[in-house]
């Protein structure tokens, strides 16, 4: 018995007995984490639609307690305006009262001064009844001008609270063609008017620009708009018709190569090798989202084609307009939107490929090997069917593969008439015997070619060795 045998043998047991009690030992966090993503992880798509609303809705009662803050500010600007005006006013009063009282005053006494005779008082007294009756007609007029002149006050303020609303929600928007209008109109207004900016006059003077707007400016801009979301919005609905397009080829496409591609091989280490396409449309976070605005946008065409869409549209278009934007993804990058697995059986056991990180890890790096090269001969035959047309493959590392399975992968090839063109950093005589052309690339003497024993020098040393070697080979058999 070898001592150091048994001691290896020995180290080895204690290696994989440690390494079994540290698999056991990894039991429970195992089952804890497929009880995690059973039930907790395959509620985040849910979780996410549920944060979606959550900020959809935020960013709505934000906007909205801004609105109402602005509000807030104009309307408290505008009644400390008025209140202002109404102390002028009040102050205006009171100094024509105390005038008119005066006068009254000056008036009396003047009466008082001036003497009457009893003529004078005969033809006063025919006269009181004529007097009466102007006095009563002069009152009837005085209040139907002050009830004039409250009615132009409250039309002032009026038009004076409706100027400013409209400049407030006007102001609200610097970016829109509406506020751009009214600008060049203001400014315009500036250059002509004999008020001063700001002024209750200057105001109610530009209140005609605000007429202008809203009959002959507004429905033009309004129109335009309409359009533009109608484009916009249609290139979205489009744009999810073209992906699911997409998606459907894809499955198509998938169930094509599946049934179409030969992939009959001679290697009893693998089996069922498949290859699939799959697409990744319906995986991206966009996808439930842009699939709803879709539909309520085809139904929005056919009722409401003339209107602005709703609100929740708008929302909506606005939203994936920035994920599209942020996104990286196109749908001239197939790679972006479909990914390639392949499959096959190791032993009873599915292996999935779908990058070179499975491939490396899937099994043993020759039978991965083999399975690509299984698929992709059949799919080279696939695209050009014609199996006289010669096909020359590049492939490397074909050193790395067992001999037998080298011997089966030339038969293969041969049968599908591809031609392999490797490149080995040293290969052995079992694997060049395999090929007619072998070139030797040397940094020192550049390219050096292959013959053939009856093709070289006759005064080859180590040739005639080797055929001395072999006869006496051939010689013992036959012995």
């Amino acid at each position: 018995m070898d001592v150091a045998s048994i001691h290896e043998t020995e180290q080895r047991a204690k290696a994989l007995h440690a390494r079994i009690e540290q698999i056991q030992s990894m039991e429970e966090p195992v089952r804890e984490y497929r009880y995690w993503l059973t039930h907790h992880w395959a509620n985040v798509d849910a979780l996410k639609e549920s944060l979606y609303q959550a900020q959809n809705a935020l960013t709505e009662v934000e906007r909205q307690a801004k609105d109402c803050k602005t509000s807030y500010g104009a309307r408290i600007t505008t009644l400390k305006d008025q209140a202002k005006q109404l102390g002028a006013d009040l102050k205006r009063l009171e100094e024509q009262m105390h005038s008119w009282e005066q006068l009254a005053r000056s008036a009396s006494e003047l009466s008082d001064s001036i003497p009457v005779s009893a003529e004078d008082t005969a033809n006063h007294q025919s006269g009181a009844t004529e007097h009466a009756e102007s006095l009563q007609a002069a009152a009837l007029v005085i209040g139907e001008l002050q009830r004039l002149i409250k009615a132009t006050a409250a039309t002032k303020a009026t038009l004076i609270a409706a100027f400013n609303l409209c400049a407030l929600a006007l102001n609200q928007h610097p970016d829109s063609q509406v506020y751009q209008k009214w600008q060049h109109l203001h400014n315009a207004r500036l250059q002509t008017s004999l008020h001063t900016e700001g002024s209750e006059a200057f105001r109610i003077e530009s209140m005609a620009d605000l007429r202008r707007i809203v009959e002959h400016d507004l429905p033009e801009i309004r129109k335009a708009l309409i359009e533009n979301v109608k484009s916009a919005g249609g290139a979205m609905a489009r744009y999810y018709e073209e992906l699911k397009d997409i998606d459907l080829r894809v499955s198509q496409v998938s169930r094509t190569l599946e049934t179409r591609i030969n992939t009959e091989h001679e290697f009893e280490a693998i089996s069922d090798i498949r290859i699939r396409l799959l697409s990744r449309i319906t995986q991206f976070d966009f996808w439930p989202q842009l699939k709803a605005f879709a539909r309520d946008w085809h139904e929005w065409e056919l009722t409401r084609h003339h209107d602005l869409p709703s609100e929740t549209l708008r929302i909506g278009l606005s939203s994936l307009d920035k994920m599209f934007r942020s996104a990286r993804m196109t749908t001239s990058d197939l790679g972006s939107l479909v990914e390639l697995e392949i499959q096959f059986t190791e032993n009873g056991r599915t292996v999935p490929i779908r990058n070179d990180n499975d491939l490396r890890n899937s099994s043993s790096t020759g039978l991965s090997s083999i399975a690509v090269v299984v698929i992709f001969g059949g799919l080279s035959r696939f695209l050009c069917p014609d199996e006289s047309v010669t096909i020359t493959w590049p492939i490397d590392e074909l050193g790395e593969l067992h001999p037998s399975n080298i011997d089966k992968l030339f038969r293969m090839m041969d049968h599908k008439n591809i031609v392999l063109l490797c490149a080995q950093p040293t290969a052995s005589h079992e694997f060049l015997r395999r090929y007619k052309h072998r070139l030797l690339l040397s940094k020192d003497h550049g390219v050096r070619d292959f013959v053939a024993a009856s093709q070289a020098s006759g005064n080859n040393p180590l040739a005639q060795l080797l055929s001395g070697s072999a006869s006496r080979i051939t010689e013992g058999d036959k012995a």
